[in-house]
């Protein structure tokens, strides 16, 4: 017996021998990366303004209504950002500054949301959607830009897909969107990770850390290169604004996710009084073509399938994919 317990006190103290150092480390590890979290955020975040600006907009316009005013949100990519008159040229006003114009000319007071960003897809409007539904809207101007309504996970990395988004599932919805969720890359556990990740004031500070590793480790190849006399040879990815244009219009848009999400978006709208529009935003004709895609009929009849596989009745739906084909055949 004495024997036993002494073999017990000797693996006890090696593995606490082992453990405890890596213990240390990690604990050093996470109190850098809290100490220097802003400026890794900051980093990490440069380019990407949802945590920055959308969902501090979002919040604010939830909880300070306008009295007396019509409620709505625009949701869309940087299409519904910037797009001018249907793409016909002079300043750049977003559509939701044209439709809240227009409204109020018409002696509409408005309080409106534009929920934008660039590259936000339905599926994100479905993460935010409890947030959005807690301003009480009266309408919801959904857009699908049929480039990234399914993308490939190599044509949108995963700055752009906004993983973290996936926190503000609520676990109701988070279930019945795991297919989904799986798709994106998002596993059952990663919304409570992000959630105590933001929680301890720690999200996208390990993205910021890749991100400076990644430069520093730049850095130092570029000062060797240029002390041995290496030439260097940039490797830019593709755009955004390439890679996805035959996936589009090869794939059938009413299979799979694209159609499932806009029939859970419109079921928790209606459920909630909402009413939603759901508008096609115009396809670059020219892009089209380099993608190989000749049949429009055949394009706009899958765009149909879509609407139909969604459960979307015609008149909330407003296609303008060929809006630019026909704008520019009638100038021609």
């Amino acid at each position: 017996m004495r024997a036993v317990t002494s073999a017990f006190a000797t693996n006890l103290r090696r593995t606490a021998e082992i453990a405890l150092p890596c213990l240390a480390t990690v604990l050093v590890a996470l109190g850098v990366a809290w100490w220097f979290r802003a400026p890794l955020v900051d980093k990490a975040t440069m380019a990407n303004k949802v945590d920055r600006v959308v969902l501090p907009a979002l919040e604010k316009w939830a909880t300070d209504p306008t009295p007396a005013a019509v409620r709505g949100v625009f949701f869309g990519d940087s299409l519904t950002m910037s797009l001018t008159s249907i793409g016909q040229g002079g300043s750049k006003h977003g559509v939701p500054v044209i439709v809240e114009k227009a409204l109020r000319d018409a002696g509409t007071e408005i309080d409106l949301l534009a929920l934008t960003h660039a590259a936000f897809r339905p599926l994100h409007l479905a993460y935010l959607l409890d947030d959005v539904l807690a301003g009480r809207p009266r309408f919801v101007v959904v857009e699908l830009n049929l480039r990234l309504i399914r993308p490939t996970r190599e044509a949108l990395s995963g700055a752009l897909r906004f993983l973290p988004l996936s926190r503000r599932l609520p676990l109701r919805r988070q279930l019945e969107m795991a297919p989904f969720l799986r798709e994106e890359g998002i596993g059952t556990l990663h919304p409570g990770v992000y959630r105590v990740q933001e929680a301890l004031s720690l999200l996208y500070v390990m993205d910021g850390i890749r991100i400076a590793g990644n430069d520093w480790m730049s850095a130092q190849s570029s000062r060797v290169e240029r002390a041995f006399g290496l030439a260097r040879r940039d490797n830019w990815l593709p755009s955004l604004e390439g890679n996805d244009d035959r996936g589009a219009s090869a794939s059938r848009l009413a299979d799979g996710p694209p159609a499932l999400i806009l029939q859970l978006l419109d079921r928790e709208l209606a459920a909630a009084g909402v009413w939603t529009l759901y508008y096609v935003s115009p396809v670059n004709p020219d892009a089209l073509a380099a993608a190989g895609v000749t049949d429009t009929a055949a394009f706009a009849a899958r765009v149909e399938e879509l609407r139909t596989a969604a459960g979307v009745p015609p008149e909330r739906w407003l296609d303008l994919h060929a809006m630019r084909r026909r704008a520019r055949s009638s100038t021609g």
